[in-house]
């Protein structure tokens, strides 16, 4: 696995808040959220050096950017979080079922052990991040831009991935099983022996296995 992904960092401790205290203001510093329901729409806030445990999230987070920040154990099934930017952030445990992420930026990202099906991330900038041990079957990511990134462990069977260049993506370790995208975007991609045989279906290949059968007398 080649990831160079900068971790989250913490310059003090972090102040525990009530994840529905956050306060009007756009910016968020050096706060701990645990073990709650956010009931709270958080479009355009910013989140600095904060960490989210154990938050299930039940409103919309648009346009909004999360810097230093931890999710650990969170839900954020089926909400809109289109155009939310990333940097250096970590999604462990989570579930982002049909979360949408549409035109997100992620730099610097690992999502780990994560439930993420159904989930959209089409016209993404995905950069320098990783995807370890997910499910991320069933998946959109249509019109991305993936660079430097990292894919290990993980399920994306039927995933989609039309108008997103795979040069450089390693799935050898993950579960590709009819996933959708376009044969002038496979270039470059890396696979095992297994997967090369589906990939060249698409490009029109006829695959013929030679089997050599040696008599005893040869033997």
């Amino acid at each position: 696995m080649n990831m160079k992904n900068r971790e989250p960092s913490f310059n003090g401790e972090l102040n525990l808040l009530p994840v529905n205290q956050i306060n009007e203001e756009y910016r968020q510093d050096n706060f701990l959220f645990d073990s709650e329901e956010c009931a709270k729409i958080l479009d355009y806030k910013e989140f600095f050096e904060c960490k989210f445990t154990k938050i299930t999230f039940t409103k919309h987070i648009r346009r909004a950017m999360f810097t230093d920040v931890i999710f650990e154990n969170c839900d954020f099934s089926n909400i809109d979080m289109r155009e939310c930017v990333f940097h250096r952030v970590i999604f462990r445990k989570c579930r982002l079922t049909g979360t949408d992420f549409t035109r997100g930026t992620f730099e610097d990202v690992l999502v780990e052990k994560t439930q993420a099906q159904y989930a959209c991330f089409s016209s993404s900038k995905i950069k320098n991040s990783g995807f370890i041990d997910d499910v991320l079957s069933d998946t959109g990511f249509s019109m991305c831009k993936i660079d430097n990134t990292a894919t290990e462990e993980c399920d994306f069977s039927r995933a989609e991935f039309y108008d997103t260049k795979l040069k450089n993506l390693d799935f050898t370790r993950c579960n590709i099983s009819n996933i959708v995208v376009e044969a002038n975007d496979i270039k470059g991609v890396i696979v095992n022996e297994e997967q090369a045989i589906a990939f060249a279906k698409l490009l029109g290949i006829v695959v013929k296995w030679l089997f050599i059968i040696l008599s005893q007398s040869d033997q």
